[in-house]
């Protein structure tokens, strides 16, 4: 099974969906998944007809922290729990105080809800190749915020 993950940029350019195809006829993924923030619902909605695959946004801390009760939930509740599973993407939240460079610190509620999620599937980082941090705001370096927001978890199943 092959997992293609993609934080792209620019899902909106007309360029993007023949990219995407690309993409789809080189590695051939079982698994397709798109992280972008800055899609609004119609131009999502063509990205998924596209593609016809589907996924889940939770681009603010609200709609996060409800993804993450709820899968809390379903751990406490379900046969599921025994199963193999890998979350993965752009989770946008920070986990330690080392997962970002420079701005306010980190929230540490935030990042303990997160946690909390993390540790009812006994999920574990399955760490990551490639530059520290996976975000930047682009600013000079008096105002750069640096911080790593793409993860993946597995459970041991």
């Amino acid at each position: 099974m092959s997992i293609l993950y993609w934080n792209v940029q620019g899902a909106g350019n007309p360029a993007f969906l023949r990219n995407v195809n690309d993409m789809v006829d080189r590695f051939n993924p079982s698994i397709l998944v798109f992280s972008e923030t800055h899609v609004n619902r119609q131009r999502a909605e063509v990205i998924i007809r596209h593609v016809q695959r589907g996924f889940d946004n939770c681009p603010t801390f609200q709609h996060r922290k409800l993804l993450w009760e709820n899968l809390t939930a379903v751990s406490a509740t379900s046969s599921l729990f025994n199963l193999p599973w890998l979350l993965a993407g752009d989770f946008n939240e920070k986990l330690t105080n080392d997962d970002k460079r420079g701005g306010n610190p980190i929230s540490q509620h935030k990042a303990n809800l997160l946690q909390n999620c993390l540790d009812a599937y006994n999920l574990l980082d399955l760490g990551f190749n490639g530059p520290k941090f996976t975000w930047s705001n682009m600013r000079s370096i008096l105002n750069l915020i640096q911080a790593r927001l793409d993860r993946a978890f597995a459970n041991p199943s």
